[in-house]
């Protein structure tokens, strides 16, 4: 029988020890993004229209991207489609709002203004509010939920948990809203989506 020398074994062992280490703070420290998630293959958005000078990161594979403006209310909307929940009944969104910004008000009404909106859909609840960096901008994001019926022309529709996530932020004379709505049956995987987004967001010079 072969026996390695005690300073070869006490390397190996430091080896597969550091290894180890290294795996166990991968699973554990990726600010709870899913594995799954870090082997997408993105695209950056990038648009001829002079309303969206700005760029960001998104799964092609998985979303439908398009462009819209509004006809009775003034915006332009960078809107994605994600595929529909199990029920095939709710299709996740994330949104991008440009709107004029004519009354001067700050992120926070904006957001205050949109909240005092939403607050009349059932079942309405705030679950979180934090403070993110975007634009350079310190912003508020809240997490809230409602329950809608779905299919959403149904009369008979059966309710779901809908669940929110949004902020608002100020560049030049404009404002943004930027806005994810899914089925909590969807909502960790939309969520890493979105917050992707938020993370790669960025103003083209």
């Amino acid at each position: 029988m072969c026996f390695l020398p005690k300073n070869k074994l006490w390397i190996i062992g430091t080896g597969v020890l550091i290894i180890t280490l290294f795996y166990f703070y991968a699973d554990n420290n990726t600010n709870n993004t899913s594995k799954e998630f870090l082997v997408k293959m993105f695209s950056d958005f990038k648009s001829d229209n002079p309303a969206f000078p700005f760029t960001f990161e998104y799964p092609p594979d998985e979303w439908v991207l398009s462009e819209t403006s509004g006809r009775r209310e003034v915006y332009d909307e960078v809107y994605l489609r994600g595929k529909p929940d199990s029920g095939g009944e709710f299709a996740p969104s994330i949104s991008i709002f440009v709107r004029p910004n004519e009354m001067g008000k700050t992120a926070e009404d904006l957001l205050s203004d949109q909240l005092r909106m939403e607050g009349g859909l059932p079942e309405f609840e705030i679950l979180k509010r934090e403070t993110i960096s975007i634009n350079k901008q310190k912003v508020s994001l809240v997490t809230f939920q409602h329950e809608t019926r779905v299919p959403l022309d149904a009369i008979d529709g059966r309710m779901v948990v809908i669940k929110v996530r949004m902020l608002f932020f100020i560049n030049g004379e404009k404002s943004y809203q930027v806005v994810t709505r899914t089925s909590a049956e969807q909502a960790v995987r939309i969520f890493e989506v979105f917050e992707h987004i938020l993370k790669t967001f960025k103003f083209i010079n």
